[in-house]
């Protein structure tokens, strides 16, 4: 699977790949799913099995499809089910309700895309790498839209990104909730996040002789 989480008490993954047997021939193939997203057993996490008759605590199926090809990446729970996608972000059941076989709707929230590196979730806040890899961006419910919604971080320093790509990031909660982003040539750039301060700010730095000591 290319993405994972948990949500609502299921395991979730999403763009899969699994293995089916045909009876006729006594082959098995493989299946790839690309935009499927999968959820498993209430409480159960080990058990995708599709069951005779529709349960609320059933497993669940469905596709992430949006305007364009669409695999997700990553699954995140922030107070809704959120789908980060190669293209958008998508939110499963906007309305809070419980997640089941028949109660089950997906809305686009935006169309950024998400890179491989997985998001950061800061309390009810998420941080994520754009798609194209150097910019950052936050997500959280915004009550006045009735839905998820976030900035660019990255654009109040845009130069500490502009010809490069970010390629792994860490997130340290103590002392001063700082976000340390490793830039593709070798430099240590550090956010530090305080949203319900409204807080944000960039620093670079160098460690390139962080190795020699006198």
């Amino acid at each position: 699977a290319g993405a994972l989480g948990f949500v609502q008490q299921r395991l979730w993954y999403g763009d899969v790949s699994f293995d089916e047997k045909n009876p006729k021939y006594g082959i098995t193939f493989q299946v790839s799913e690309r935009e499927t997203v999968m959820g498993s057993v209430l409480g159960q996490y080990g058990s995708f099995f599709r069951q005779q008759s529709i349960t609320d605590d059933g497993s669940i199926k469905f596709k992430a499809d949006s305007r364009k090809f669409n695999p997700p990446r990553h699954i995140l729970d922030l107070s809704r089910m959120i789908i980060m996608t190669e293209n958008c972000e998508l939110v499963v059941n906007p309305d809070g309700s419980p997640i089941t076989p028949l109660n089950l709707t997906v809305k686009a929230q935006s169309y950024n895309g998400c890179s491989e590196i997985p998001p950061i979730v800061i309390n009810e806040n998420a941080l994520y790498i754009q798609a194209r890899g150097n910019v950052v961006r936050d997500l959280n419910y915004n009550y006045t839209i009735d839905g998820f919604s976030g900035n660019d971080i990255s654009i109040f320093a845009d130069h500490l990104f502009e010809g490069y790509q970010l390629i792994d990031w860490g997130y340290q909660a103590i002392p001063n909730s700082n976000v340390w982003v490793v830039r593709d040539d070798g430099k240590l750039l550090c956010l530090t996040y305080l949203k319900e301060q409204e807080v944000l700010g960039w620093s670079v730095h160098d460690l390139e002789d962080a190795g020699t000591r006198d």
